[in-house]
């Protein structure tokens, strides 16, 4: 009996053994999953950082380029200025000149060529009252000359 009673107690032990590395086997593949997992959104973690890694070299691409086109329109409007102010510059020097010339230039007073002007107006309107007359005297006389019977 004691034999039965050795082999009894060998097969709870390997019972007990077997049902231990069973749970330890359930535990250990629920461990496995849950690391699986785990990497699993590791590897999320992990392209998201390589994502944005790209957006930011991207967003500093954008902002190297903002910086350049920034420069090159101030660049251009002060060129643009620097241009303005020559054609200013040249304005001011022409002007400058065409006050220097009218300075130098001898304006004759025209009051007495007025005055002149006025006196032969007169003369003419006079002339032309002359004419006018002239031209009824003969017209009356035409009339006249028409009708030997109208004297």
């Amino acid at each position: 009996m004691d034999w039965v009673k050795g082999k009894i107690g060998q097969i709870i032990a390997l019972v007990s053994i077997v049902g231990t590395l069973a749970g330890f086997g359930y535990t250990g593949a629920t461990y496995v999953n849950r690391i699986e997992n785990l990497e699993k959104k590791v590897g999320r973690i992990q392209g998201t950082e390589d994502a944005q890694q790209v957006i930011e070299e991207r967003f500093s691409g954008i902002e190297t380029s903002v910086e350049f086109i920034n420069k090159t329109i101030d660049e251009s409007l002060l060129l643009w200025i620097r241009e303005a102010q020559e054609s200013i510059s040249e304005v001011q020097i022409s002007v400058g000149k065409l006050e220097a010339g009218l300075e130098g230039l001898d304006i004759p007073d025209i009051d007495p060529l007025q005055e002149d002007i006025s006196a032969a107006n007169a003369n003419i309107a006079g002339i032309k009252a002359s004419v006018n007359a002239i031209y009824a005297d003969v017209q009356a006389l035409k009339n006249k000359s028409d009708n030997p019977l109208a004297q």
